[in-house]
Order: structure tokens, then C-alpha cells, then sequence
């Protein structure tokens, strides 16, 4: 696969989103970016996730957030970027019930409110060590909570693992995204909230990103039951995580966050608030 790139940011200062400056092209940190023509950008240039007291960067949401806001309320202290081996800092978790009939297949997971039959499906690809997808979970995840909410759409999250070797080795991606899709299987009104966790405890690429020990702790604090923890080393979902970003590479996905909505993808802008909710009202 060619020509696999991160959606480039704005090219002049008037254009940015307020996410902080623009990240600059870093070099590709393994041969696997060579091999499918990736380059990949440092998280350490993000702009750092900063708490607030209202719905916005700490984990705060109400019966159900998404992919991008926690389905079970979450409270939090300051959570910012994660480096190295650092420990997740204390989150506070309010559970609330779901809202959501939530399916897995593969590596995707499908949420639709419970008793809706949406006409818009929403899909979105990701990788949990990609940087920009972080930037795009900050400024849509409320209007995507709304729509979700609403029974107005079908959201499906595909997890990607083209980042593993950003990780020092410890296959990171992977790794997170098997908790995920095993907490979505198997303890689904526990699926968002920990989702919305591993964004806000983003890792930054050329770390060794977070531990199991650490996930664990992410999962315990997203209330999801321990017999479900205890099986995240076991790794069931690996091979559903690789087939998963393989089926993305065939489908020609050439970059993450990639948006498709009801198929045809998103092309406006993904890191300002706005853009994706008038599109989809644009369906309605």
C-alpha cells in the first residue's frame, strides 16, 4: 500500500483549529512505515488534553458518551498525554445505565440507540496511538454523543493497529485495541467509557506507551469487571485487530481518523467543532 499519510493539517495559522500549533512531519520510526509508505506524526506535538470543569476534555458524560464521550459518566483530574511508563492518573467513575445496543464483528464495533433505526451510519477508523485521532475525538466527540443519542445515526468504530512499532516494541495499538474490543464483548455497558479513557490517557508515539498494568487500571476505573481485565493479556481479539487493518488497507483507508458517512468519505474538517455535525445534518 502507497501513500498512507495522516490527514495534513492546515497549512496557514488563519486556517488552524484550536488544537494547539500545527504538528510538523516527523520521520517514520520503523520499517513498517516504509513498507505500506507511512509517516507518522509525534504526539509530543499534540496539544496536551487540558481538564475543564464542564463536558469537554475531563471524562464527563452523561447516559452515554461515545466513542468519544463516556457512556458511563466519568469525572476526572487532569488527564494529559501519556509518556514512557507512566501510571494513568485517578479517574473517578459514575456508572450509569446504557443507551446503546452495541455489536462486534471483527475489529468493528457498532453502536445504535436502543429501539432506533438510524439511516445514517457514521464509520470511523482510528488507531489508539494515532495522535490526530485524539485531536478529532476532542472536537466531535459531543456532537456525535448528540446525534448517537438521538437514534439520528449508526456509529461504527473500526480500531487500527498500523501503529504498533511507535511503541518501543510493546505493540501498543494492538494491545489497546484487544482491551477494547474484549470489554465491548463482553461488558458492553462498560465499552465507552473505557474508549474514551484510552483517548484521554493517549500515550505519545516513540514511548513504551501503556502497560497492561496500566490498561488494567484504565478498565477497573471505567467500572468494567475484573473477570473481563483478568483476560486482556490472553489477547483474544490480536488477530481481529490485524485482519481488521488489513480489510482497512484493501478498502483503501489512507489515513486515520478516516470518516465515512453512509460510505462516502468525510473530506471537511475533522479537528474543528462544527464541520462533521453540519454534514451529517446535512443527511437527516
Amino acid at each position: 500500500m502507497t501513500d498512507y499519510l495522516p490527514p495534513d493539517p492546515p497549512s496557514t495559522p488563519e486556517d488552524a483549529p484550536d488544537f494547539g500549533p500545527p504538528v510538523p512531519e516527523a520521520e517514520p520510526v520503523s520499517p513498517m512505515y516504509e513498507q505500506y509508505g507511512i509517516q507518522s506524526y509525534s504526539a509530543q506535538q499534540a496539544a496536551p488534553v487540558k481538564a475543564k470543569t464542564g463536558r469537554g476534555r475531563v471524562l464527563v458524560a452523561g447516559l452515554a458518551g461515545l466513542f468519544f464521550g463516556a457512556a458511563l459518566g466519568i469525572a476526572a483530574s487532569t488527564l494529559g498525554l501519556f509518556g514512557g511508563n507512566q501510571t494513568p492518573q485517578q479517574v473517578v467513575v459514575a456508572q450509569q445505565p446504557s443507551n446503546y445496543d452495541v455489536t462486534v464483528d471483527g475489529a468493528v464495533v457498532s453502536l445504535v440507540a436502543q429501539g432506533a433505526t438510524p439511516s445514517i451510519t457514521v464509520d470511523i477508523y482510528f488507531d489508539y496511538m494515532c495522535p490526530y485521532c485524539g485531536m478529532f475525538e476532542r472536537a466531535n466527540h459531543l456532537d456525535l454523543e448528540d446525534y448517537l443519542n438521538a437514534g439520528d445515526i449508526k456509529l461504527s468504530l473500526h480500531a487500527m493497529s498500523f501503529l504498533d512499532d511507535a511503541s518501543n516494541g510493546t505493540k501498543y495499538s494492538t494491545r489497546s485495541a484487544n482491551d477494547a474490543l474484549a470489554v465491548a464483548s463482553q461488558a458492553p455497558e462498560n465499552y465507552l467509557a473505557f474508549h474514551d479513557a484510552l483517548f484521554e490517557s493517549q500515550p505519545q508515539e516513540s514511548t513504551n506507551a501503556l502497560s497492561d498494568a496500566d490498561l488494567a487500571d484504565l478498565a477497573t476505573r471505567a467500572g468494567v469487571p475484573q473477570s473481563v481485565i483478568d483476560g486482556f493479556t490472553a489477547m483474544e481479539f490480536e488477530s481481529a485487530v490485524a485482519a481488521g487493518t488489513q480489510t482497512a488497507f484493501n478498502e483503501n483507508v489512507s489515513g486515520t481518523p478516516t470518516v465515512l458517512l453512509n460510505g462516502t468519505k468525510f473530506e471537511g474538517d475533522m479537528y474543528t467543532r462544527g464541520g462533521l455535525r453540519e454534514a451529517i445534518a446535512a443527511l437527516r
